[in-house]
């Protein structure tokens, strides 16, 4: 899997610059197929990872549960695509996904 080319330049930068971190937002969208998987299992960037919403594009079939048939269950599949709303149905297809939840939390320690 080919990782994006915005992200091959952040990732030289990771050792060199201690204080930059990148956020996951888009990385569950049709057009980025096996991006989440590859930053969550790149040393480099692990510790440095924030969770984003990409609102309003979430709300959108950009990001669907039903893109990641090899991933998830059809019981998570629908669970997740049942949620009204939309950062909960992106939380919860990045949970599912693997993200962990020092992800999620990050944020809110490091805009403090």
């Amino acid at each position: 899997m080919q990782f994006d080319p915005a992200d091959e330049r952040l990732t030289p930068m990771m050792p060199q610059y201690t204080n930059l971190f990148s956020e996951i937002s888009s990385l569950t969208q049709l057009n980025k197929p096996g991006y989440l998987r590859e930053a969550l299992t790149r040393p480099e960037w692990r510790g440095r990872l924030l969770y984003g919403s990409d609102f309003p594009l979430i709300n959108t079939a950009l990001v669907s549960p039903w893109l990641y048939p090899l991933h998830l269950t059809q019981r998570q599949m629908r669970d997740i695509s049942a949620l009204e709303n939309p950062w909960d149905r992106d939380v919860e297809l990045k949970q599912a996904l693997g993200v962990p939840g020092e992800v999620f939390a990050r944020a809110n320690v490091f805009l403090r």
